[in-house]
């Protein structure tokens, strides 16, 4: 029998570290992998726990009668609602300056139809303005 050569017994001393080396990495492969999977799971089920917040709904008053409020909704006064609408259509408003400024915009919105919801935007709360402002008068 022939003796095995000292090269050859450090190179079969290689390959089994190479080998352990390769077991720990496909190991830590997986730690990793199920990591990542056990986080992007518990974040989608974080996203889909509904909110805590309340919403604010307006007032809705009925021609001849007493206003009609939705259930679990908080009621806003006149003077507040008010405010909240002018501000809105303040904004549109700044925001349609805004838009006519950039010709690039200015195209985006004409093909998205943004001016048009603007107009529509704008008669609803022109009109809830003024009734609002009839109510406070009253």
């Amino acid at each position: 029998m022939k003796k095995k050569s000292q090269f050859c017994n450090v190179r079969c001393n290689y390959l089994d570290c190479n080998k352990r080396y390769k077991r720990n990495e496909s190991d830590m492969k997986k730690i990793i992998l199920g990591f990542i999977l056990l986080s992007t799971v518990s974040i989608g089920f974080g996203q889909t726990e509904p909110s805590k917040e309340t919403k604010t709904n307006r007032i809705k008053v009925v021609k001849g009668g007493e206003p009609v409020v939705e259930k679990g909704a908080e009621q806003k006064s006149p003077a507040d609602e008010l405010k909240a609408c002018e501000a809105q259509l303040k904004a549109i408003n700044a925001k349609e300056a805004h838009l006519k400024a950039d010709p690039k915009r200015n195209k985006e919105a004409l093909d998205n139809g943004w001016y048009r919801e603007a107009e529509r935007n704008k008669l609803i709360l022109s009109t809830r303005i003024k009734e609002l402002k009839k109510e406070i008068n009253k």
